[in-house]
């Protein structure tokens, strides 16, 4: 069983939440498969 991209980005988002941090989705692409960039804002 694979993880799909959409539920991955989905539990990485509320992980970041539940930490304090602000994640948002830039873009939307194939929810099952697909490349998954990350942009860390450092202020």
């Amino acid at each position: 069983m694979r993880v799909t991209s959409a539920l991955w980005v989905a539990a990485f988002i509320r992980r970041c939440q539940g930490e304090g941090a602000v994640a948002t989705l830039a873009r939307r692409g194939a929810e099952e498969a697909g490349a998954i960039a990350i942009v860390i804002d450092h202020l």
